[in-house]
This record gives C-alpha cells, structure tokens and sequence, in this order.
C-alpha cells in the first residue's frame, strides 16, 4: 500500500489511528481546491455557491526511547465563498499529544485547540480548547483504558458556549494485523453559561442550563489484503437536560433524547499511484418530550425524531508519492417529523495537493 497516501496521513495527524501508531516521519501537506456546494436551508431556500480553498496541513509524531511517544499536528484552512458579497471562512486546527511510560502502563495527555475568525462555512466564529488524560494499561493484545476528557466552546457572536467534563471507560484487543476490536463507555456533564432556563411566562430566569450525557460505542477496523483498510463502528447514548423552551406553551425537557448511530470507512488503493476512500454515517435521535410541529408551527401530536446522513468519497492519483491529484464530493440529509429540522446539501470540489 502507499505509505505516503495523504487521507491516512490527515487522520494519523488528528490521532484517529490511535496509538498503535506510535510514529511517522514529518509532513507537510499544501492544497489548493475549487469545486461548489449545493444546499437548502429552511430560511434562504435554494442556493449553490462556488468554492476556492487553500489548506496546510503538518505534523511529526516520533516514539521515545522508553516506549512512549511525542506528537505535534496543526492545520489551516482559508476558502473564499464566491457569493455576492463575497464569504470568506477559516478553521485552525493544533494537537499536542505525549504518551509516558508508567510501569506496565502508558499515561496519555493530549491538548488540542480548534479556532476560526470568520466562521468555517458550517459554524460561527469560535475558539475551542480540548484536553485529555489517560491511562492505558494490559499487554500488545489486549489493553483496557481509563480517560478524563474536558473542553470548552467559546463563540463570540453566539449564546450556545459551554464546557464539558466527562469520564470515559474502554478496551482494545488486536487480534492481528488484520483486526482490532474496541469498546467503551463515556458519561460526562455540560454547563451552558449563557444559555438560560425560562420561566412559565417565556422570560428568563438567569439560571444556566445543564446537561449530562452518556454513551456506549464499539467498533471494529481491519486490514483486507494488505491494499485495503475498513472500520465499522456503532454508538448510542442519552441526553438529559435542564433545557426548556416557550412554544405552545412552556415546554420542559425539550433537549433531552435519546440516539443511536453507525459509521463506516473503507480505504482502498488497487494500484501504487491510485488512492480511494469512502465514509458514511447514519444518526438516529429521539426527543422524549419536544413536540414536532408542523410548517406553521402548529403540534403535530408526535414527538420530534430527527435522522441524519452523510456520505463522503475521495479519489487521488500521484504520479511520485508528492504530487496528488485529487477529487472529492459529499451528500449529507437530515430528515424529520418537523419541517424546521430539515436539510441537506451536497458539494463536489477538485484540486491539487502537494507534499513536501
């Protein structure tokens, strides 16, 4: 398989692999993309717009001496929406990771930041610190692991910040080569400073909103034939929140839910210079008092039930392992018993990618 193949290469840097993956060389990656996307949204109705982007992506990850590892990542990404006026939008992206020997064990630490000034296309303006420790404990084949996990969403122009604290429990067991299973449980809590509850007349009574959530998730991924790689994985879990809100009447409870949801990958290169991957995902959630509601904002009796998909393909071809040319298009939908919950969009985009 080619080792330089870019897409595994992005995921290694964003620590997807996992740390079974302990080191690669550095890498720097420059993109320039072109392309369009279609979408509706139930204010603006039908648009298309064209896209130009620049990306940068770099990142080294090295093993130390006594059996750890350090790893540094960061991207960039500017695209320019060629509407009228123009829209322009940004994302940033920087990991900071370090596995330490402890015994028959390896405490993992990993800071992360996630920013942009203009907004990403999909999400305002934000700036989102991430942090993490971890312990990994057990042998090559089998290990357990016990993780901390904290963050916090600030935006600048929206009234939707909040921190999060969570405890994770999991396992991993590499039967081979070819195949590693994984499991694990999360619960954690969320505090939504500027998000506040209201009272029986629709005003607000200053007091923030609060959420806790937990979750369940296992997954499998594999070699095929040594030119191909594939991951399946599965997830449900609840959200029970303070969270209510004035239509037709006070409604409480209107965030808690329940969901449940499957993703899938498969990476495949059939010859040295042709690379080919696909990803798909699929979201079920069930709100357990919010009411749907129809066009006109009338009850429809039922409450809401929202499904979500999403489809992404990426092919490359490189003539020297340095230069790619590559093509990528997406389809994503959310479907529901409320028209106000409804979306989709699709987008296609080419470009050049180049590493140095």
């Amino acid at each position: 398989m080619q080792k330089n193949r870019l897409i595994l290469v992005a995921l290694s840097l964003l620590g997807f692999l996992g740390p079974a993956l302990y080191g690669y060389s550095p890498t720097l990656v420059l993109g320039l993309q072109g392309g369009g996307t279609l979408f509706e949204s139930p204010e603006d109705g039908q648009g298309a717009l064209p896209l130009a982007a620049v990306n940068l992506l770099g990142g080294w990850r090295s093993p130390t001496p006594a059996g750890g590892y350090l790893g540094l990542a960061a991207s960039a990404r500017l695209a320019s929406y060629l509407a009228s006026p123009v829209v322009f939008a940004d994302a940033e992206t920087l990991v900071l990771e370090a596995g330490l020997p402890l015994g028959r064990g390896l405490v993992e630490l990993e800071g992360s930041l996630d920013a942009s000034v203009m907004g990403d296309g999909e999400e305002p303006a934000h700036l989102q610190p991430r942090w993490q420790a971890g312990l990994r404990l057990g042998g090559e084949a089998a290990q357990g692991i016990l993780s901390y996990r904290g963050s916090y969403l600030y935006q600048p122009d929206e009234d939707a910040d909040f921190l999060y604290q969570g405890l994770s429990l999991g396992a991993e067991w590499e039967r081979s080569i070819r195949l590693r299973l994984r499991a694990g449980m999360e619960c954690g809590w969320e505090y939504w400073p500027e998000y506040w509850l209201l009272d029986g007349l629709g005003d607000s009574t200053g007091v923030p909103r609060q959420d806790a959530v937990g979750g369940l998730e296992a997954g499998l991924d594999g070699l095929a034939g040594f030119f191909l790689d594939w991951s399946l994985g599965a997830s449900a879990g609840l959200r029970w929140s303070t969270a209510n809100r004035s239509v037709l009447g006070l409604e409480e409870g209107s965030e808690n839910n329940l969901y449940a949801g499957l993703e899938a990958a498969v990476d495949w290169s059939p010859h040295r210079a042709v690379g080919l991957q696909l990803e798909g995902f699929l979201r079920q959630e069930w709100y357990l008092t919010r009411a749907a509601l129809t066009a006109v904002d009338a009850d429809t009796g039922e409450p809401l039930r929202v499904l979500s998909l999403g489809l992404t393909a990426r092919g490359d071809w490189t003539p020297n392992d340095r230069l790619f040319l590559v093509l990528e298009g997406s389809l994503g939908s959310r479907f529901a018993n409320d028209p106000a919950e409804e979306r989709w969009n699709a987008s296609l985009y080419a470009g050049v990618e180049y590493s140095f």
